[in-house]
Formats: C-alpha cells, structure tokens, sequence
C-alpha cells in the first residue's frame, strides 16, 4: 500500500507511513466518521464556548444566570441521587429486620442461626455500609461541585494563589 505524504517537507526523517496526515493512496481523507466527528466537535464547540461566550459579554448578570443554571442541573443529579439513597436505605433496614426476627423465630437459642455464620452477617454489613458510603461520597462530592461552579471555583483559586505566592517567594 502507498501512501500519500501532504506533509513530508515538514517532516523529511520520518518515512512515508508515519507521516502526519498520511493515508493510503486509496482511502478518502474525508471519511464519513471524520466529517460526523467534525461537525459534532464544531457543533458542541459552538454550543459550549461561543454562545455562552457572547451571552456573558452581550448581557448583564448572564454570568450568573448560567451559574443558576448549572447550579440547577446539579442540584438535580443530587435530588436524582437522594431518590436513590431513600430506598436503598429503606431496603438494608428491612433485610436487616428480618434477620433479626427471623433468627429469633427459627430456634430455641434465640440469635443463633444468626450467630452461626457470623463472618458471612458482618460481610454482609459492611458491604451495605460501602454502598450507603460510596453513595453519600458521591452525593456530597456533587454537591461540593455544585457551589464551587456557582462561586466560580473559590477553593481551587484559592489553592492556586498560594501555590503562586510560594513559588514567587522561593
């Protein structure tokens, strides 16, 4: 296979094949996975930096309206997340419960079914107390996210600046 070398002058140790921009003789350079990646780049590009771009410097307070704005779409991810945690809670305490009670019904020796794996019944609490865990870590985490793009990232400012003054310094 041959291979076309748009850029070999800039590049004249390299062979033909580890060119930039170098493609087969044969294949298109304009692919159509190409151009769809191009124009979804350039779509959210657009999107994300250019119109929020002349909203801020076209009207006053735009600034802080997306800030609410994103500020909303965080805070929904966390009220998403609480819906998560409720039942989740809701359903370790119920299995709980029922171990509990049930172990007191299956014998005489009241807790002893319960007792009689006692490796696997604190297994398995830890492993709902890691879910509750991860789940409020995560929860807490987006929240802190949350304010943080809403004041304009004081904390990281903040770090940044002293890092800056203890270089200036030594």
């Amino acid at each position: 296979v041959e291979y076309s070398t748009p850029d070999s002058a800039r590049h004249p140790g390299l062979s033909a094949r580890t060119q930039p921009g170098a493609t087969p003789s044969g294949a298109r350079s304009g692919a159509p996975m190409d151009t769809l990646l191009r124009a979804a780049s350039r779509t959210l590009y657009v999107l994300c930096q250019v119109i929020p771009g002349k909203c801020c410097t076209g009207w006053p307070h735009a600034g802080e309206a997306l800030s609410l704005g994103s500020l909303y779409v965080f805070l929904q991810a966390v009220g998403i997340l609480w819906c998560f945690l409720l039942p989740l809670c809701a359903v370790i305490c119920t299995r709980i419960v029922t171990a509990v009670v049930e172990s007191g019904y299956a014998g005489a020796g009241g807790a002893a079914p319960l007792l009689d794996r006692p490796v696997r019944a604190v297994a398995i609490c830890y492993i709902y107390f890691c879910v509750v865990r991860v789940v409020w870590l995560f929860g807490r985490s987006m929240w802190t996210l949350a304010w943080e793009i809403y004041h304009d990232f004081p904390t990281t400012q903040h770090m940044l600046s002293r890092h800056v003054r203890r270089g200036a310094v030594g």
